[in-house]
């Protein structure tokens, strides 16, 4: 018998963060462990430089951000944009979606009974 693991999408309310903030992102919380390998190997490459490490994360971000319905994806610019614009208003507001997102794939690789 052949299992096929879907992707897994949880959403992310923003109000967490901020009750003025009513929208919601998704998180494909199961990525290969490939996927996470590369932004490990990314994160604690000493010989990248940190903008181009910044570059990779993005990219991996939007990767992970993506996986939900249409219309809900993000691309690396529009990672770029939000973390710049947040940076001036709400500078906690990047560390904490990030920080989020990793604990969300971590809480679901650490669960053992699925439910």
């Amino acid at each position: 018998m052949k299992i096929n693991i879907p992707k897994t999408v949880t959403p992310l309310e923003l109000s967490e963060y901020s009750h003025a903030l009513t929208e919601q992102m998704f998180v494909w919380v199961n990525p290969p462990r490939s996927l996470i390998n590369q932004f490990a190997e990314i994160f604690n490459d000493p010989e990248i430089g940190q903008d181009e490490k910044f570059e990779a994360i993005k990219k991996w971000l939007s990767e992970i951000w993506s996986q939900g319905a249409e219309g809900t994806h993000w691309t690396v610019d529009e990672v770029a944009e939000m973390f710049e614009s947040s940076k001036e208003t709400d500078p906690q507001f990047y560390p904490w979606l990030f920080s989020r997102t990793m604990q969300m794939i971590a809480e679901h690789r650490g669960i053992v009974k699925k439910a």
